[in-house]
């Protein structure tokens, strides 16, 4: 169960946050510094987030190949 709660929300966040790396990384580009910091504070946790469970899922399922 914990496995799959772990996978689903990996999943799901990782669509989501596609658009908010896209925003976040065109806003650093163009040195819109304020517009960048705000949505940096939602973009980093996310990302940050899907990074490690990917991790997590990937450990919790090598075991059964």
């Amino acid at each position: 169960i914990i496995y799959f709660f772990i996978l689903i929300s990996h999943i799901v966040l990782s669509i989501a946050v596609i658009p908010f790396v896209l925003i976040t990384f065109v806003r650093g580009i163009t040195n819109q510094v304020e517009k960048h910091k705000k949505i940096a504070k939602i973009t980093f946790p996310l990302w940050l987030y899907v990074a490690i469970s990917g991790v997590v899922v990937y450990v919790m399922i090598s075991p059964y190949y």
